[in-house]
């Protein structure tokens, strides 16, 4: 389904997918140089942590804001068959991935022009990979169920995504925020998601707080998604 999801957008465009890669460059590319030069960093250490945080957040914000209506969309699947709710959830997730290997070439591409280190530390790629996928899952399903009761969620959840994406170290780095870095990096679950990816991508260990974090969200949210779900899954479809 998140492949035929993929189809279904690019159909009929030569390059299809690829013009969210190419989009992803272009801002990379036109952001990351200004960006530099505003908060006077070295391009060539900026621009790989830039594109990593980018690529990383682009998915993650996608999988939250395509959840609140995804069993929306699919009203008429589902009151016509018996398919999961959570298949719903799952071809999120796959679309997401996919979109992913398409904009990471973007970030491979300027990690090789500015030399950024591959060590041991870059196999941790795959299980911080494993985990946000885990995560995304729980995450997509809780929303998928409040935003199918709540509509006004839908809107809301998108101005929270783009408060985010500013309050989150993406374009500036934890050590640029000086005293409110507690507040801002430390107490930020995403930057959390986020570090765990992006650390690893360029070469580095994500901090073990991240860690921390991630798995501790991991536990409590999928402990809530299943009692929200065993308790709402059979008023899913009075709600639509």
């Amino acid at each position: 389904m998140g492949w035929m999801d993929i189809i279904r957008r690019y159909r009929r465009t030569k390059i299809g997918p690829f013009w969210g890669t190419l989009s992803t460059a272009a801002f990379i590319g036109t952001m990351g140089f200004l960006y530099a030069g505003i908060f006077k960093q070295d391009p060539q250490s900026y621009l790989p942590y830039l594109s990593s945080g980018f690529t990383v957040w682009i998915p993650l914000a996608s999988m939250i804001t395509e959840s609140s209506a995804t069993f929306v969309a699919a009203e008429g699947i589902i009151k016509q068959s018996n398919v999961p709710f959570t298949a719903f959830v799952w071809a999120a997730l796959v679309r997401n991935i996919i979109v992913f290997l398409h904009n990471v070439q973007v970030f491979i591409f300027i990690a090789i022009i500015f030399r950024v280190e591959v060590n041991i530390n870059t196999l941790l790629i795959f299980p911080a990979i494993i985990l946000l996928s885990i995560n995304a899952i729980w995450i997509g399903s809780v929303i998928s169920i409040l935003c199918t009761r709540f509509r006004d969620l839908q809107q809301l959840l998108t101005t929270i995504v783009q408060m985010t994406f500013f309050l989150t170290p993406i374009f500036w780095t934890p050590g640029q925020v000086g005293r409110v870095k507690t507040v801002f990096v430390d107490f930020n679950p995403v930057f959390h998601f986020l570090d765990i990816l992006r650390s690893p991508m360029l070469g580095k260990a994500p901090d073990m707080l991240s860690w921390y974090v991630v798995f501790g969200i991991t536990i409590a949210g999928w402990t809530f998604a299943i009692l929200c779900f065993n308790r709402y899954r059979h008023r899913i479809i009075l709600w639509m």
